[in-house]
C-alpha cells in the first residue's frame, strides 16, 4: 500500500484534482481457492470499498505494467 501525505507532497491545502495517473511495474502469485495464481490487481479506496482498477497475470520473476489513469 502506498499513502502520500499531501502536506509533505507540498500540494495546497485545498487541492483542484484534475488527473491522477498510478503507474507500477509488478507480479505475484496468490494462491484463491488453494491454486497458485499469477497477476496482480490495482486497488482504490473508494466510497468506502477497495475497487479494482487494473489488473495483470504476470509472475513476481516476470513484471507487467498495472496503470491508472483517472481525468
Amino acid at each position: 500500500m502506498i499513502e502520500v501525505v499531501f502536506r509533505a507532497a507540498g500540494v495546497p491545502v485545498a487541492p483542484s484534482w484534475k488527473t491522477v495517473i498510478a503507474t507500477f511495474y509488478a507480479g505475484g502469485i496468490g494462491y484463491p481457492s488453494g491454486v497458485a495464481t499469477n497477476g496482480v490487481d490495482l486497488k482504490v479506496w473508494d466510497e468506502g470499498m477497495w475497487k479494482v482498477v487494473a489488473t495483470n497475470n504476470a509472475a513476481p520473476d516476470n513484471t507487467q505494467l498495472v496503470s491508472l489513469r483517472q481525468v
